[in-house]
């Protein structure tokens, strides 16, 4: 091939990688501007759901039409939560720091009696499912958690001694 021909193709290439990357930027900003929104109207439904199912005098109101499980609906569930939790910090977070995040986005945690289990066994399935890594705080046995999300799930697959420096420098930024 000419010097030629391989500069036009580098060129071509690198222009639709430039291209991709700006466009998976600005997905991204998209979806954390909506996780923010989701979480915002979270909020608000369960406070306007608290209100109308309480009358007065701590009784139920009559003739209101009971509200949908937000867990189990469409809306943001405490999954979601913890997923865009991890995504918008960005560096390894420990599971108590995740329930703090949480509680300040807005999340109702005392409907759950042990709620450092519900965070547990959450961080669990996402680990399972390949979004969240789990990495070892020193030798203390205690762990922080970090999103991989699609595309470092991508980036394990095709290189995963890129992904272990990823790891590793989200550690040392936490």
């Amino acid at each position: 091939m000419s010097d030629e021909k391989h500069t036009k193709e580098h060129e071509t290439f690198n222009s639709a990688l430039k291209t991709a990357r700006a466009k998976l930027e600005e997905l991204l900003r998209e979806r954390q501007s909506i996780d923010r929104q989701i979480i915002g109207y979270q909020r608000t439904v369960d406070s306007l759901s608290e209100v109308l199912e309480k009358g007065h005098e701590g009784e139920l109101a009559p003739n209101i039409l009971p509200l949908p499980d937000l867990e189990t609906s469409q809306s943001v569930g405490f999954t979601d939560a913890v997923r865009s939790v991890l995504r918008e910090k960005g560096t390894a977070m420990g599971p108590t720091s995740i329930r703090d995040a949480l509680i300040a986005s807005g999340v109702n945690m005392d409907k759950y009696s042990s709620q450092m289990v519900v965070v547990h066994n959450t961080l669990k399935r996402l680990c399972e499912s390949g979004e969240v890594e789990r990495m070892p705080i020193g030798d203390s046995g205690a762990f922080k958690y970090v999103w991989v999300g699609p595309v470092g799930r991508a980036l394990k697959r095709e290189r995963p001694s890129l992904l272990n420096i990823a790891r590793r420098l989200a550690v040392e930024k936490s």
